[in-house]
Formats: structure tokens, C-alpha cells, sequence
């Protein structure tokens, strides 16, 4: 089994240790980004139980090309990115708590339509004359994200999103103070 013999050693070796499970349906939602509907992950646990950091790690197996790294997400973000910045990629935003909430119903209709289309007005530089101009933002975009309270995510946005708890138990601890020791 390729997984078991290759990308879980590979993931241990580069210090994510335990959780098995979570490391295989991250790395699976990561290379699940090439597909036309991409699987988008919301990482749930304590603080500081490695949410961030499992996430990165999987994503660092990837070509840098192939993923965004986000600390937050303001309002019209992505709105502004090029017509294909964002096709087959992986968007990761630290936290869920970073994504404003204009930026968020932006994120779920990426999810949801594979695609953002924005409206704005501008000034036609040569007829002088205000004009609507269009801009898409092509996906599909697998999103990963974390958050220490799910409660506070809205269902709606839920519901785009494979809930991942991760697990912050006594022995995971255990082997991730293990594994500094031995840094």
C-alpha cells in the first residue's frame, strides 16, 4: 500500500507524527485540487495542536506553484487575483477566523460554482463614460482551513468543507514530545 509504505514514513520524517488518518485526508483533499470538484478541508482542534502545522507539512510535498499561503483574507481578495491564479490550487488561510465574512460568501461561491464572477464600474479612459466591466476568477480550489472553535463557523460555510478533527489526545502529545526530543 503506497500509503502506508511511502507517505506516512515521508510525513514522519519531515516531523508530522501520529494522526495517520488526518494526514492521509489531507493529503488526499491536497491532491484532490486537479479534480473538477476538490475536496476543501476545515482542521478543528485545541490550540496548538497542530492543526497549522499537519496542514503544512502535506502541503510542502506540493510544488510551491500549486499553493497560496494566507495569514487572512480580506474582503474583495479574491475577487483580485488573475482569471487562473487559482485553478487546481490550494488555498490555505491560517485561520478561519482570518477570513472576513464578505471574503468568506466569496469563498463558499468558489466552492460551490467552481468560479467567482465580480461586477465593478470604471471610466472608460476613452469615451469618458462610466461602464460595468465583468472578471472571473476560474477555479476549482481546494481550501484549507483551521479554526479552534467550529461553533463559531456559520453552517453555511460548513458545509463546503470536510470537518477534520484532529487529535489532540494525551498519546499524540506524547509522540509529538517524543519526536522534538529527538530533533
Amino acid at each position: 500500500d503506497v500509503v502506508k509504505d511511502h507517505l506516512l514514513p515521508d510525513l514522519e520524517k519531515l516531523g508530522y507524527v501520529g494522526d495517520d488518518l488526518c494526514k492521509m485526508v489531507l493529503y488526499l483533499a491536497a491532491t484532490s485540487r486537479l479534480l473538477e470538484r476538490p475536496v476543501s478541508v476545515l482542521s478543528i482542534a485545541n490550540s496548538s495542536a497542530g492543526k497549522s502545522y499537519g496542514q503544512a507539512v502535506v502541503l510542502s510535498l506540493l510544488p510551491e506553484d500549486q499553493v497560496h499561503l494566507l495569514t487572512r483574507l480580506s474582503p474583495k481578495a479574491l475577487s483580485h487575483f488573475n482569471k487562473r491564479d487559482l485553478v487546481h490550487k490550494v488555498l490555505c488561510i491560517d485561520e478561519v477566523d482570518g477570513v472576513e465574512e464578505m471574503a468568506m460568501a466569496q469563498l463558499r461561491c468558489l466552492l460551490s460554482r467552481g468560479k467567482l464572477t465580480s461586477a465593478y464600474t470604471h471610466i472608460d479612459p476613452q469615451t469618458g463614460r462610466m461602464e460595468t466591466v465583468q472578471k472571473d476568477v476560474e477555479g476549482p480550489t481546494a481550501v484549507f482551513t483551521s479554526t479552534t472553535a467550529e461553533e463559531t463557523v456559520y453552517n453555511e460555510t460548513k458545509t463546503r468543507f470536510l470537518i477534520l478533527p484532529v487529535d489532540s489526545s494525551e498519546e499524540q502529545t506524547k509522540l509529538v514530545q517524543k519526536a522534538l526530543i529527538r530533533q
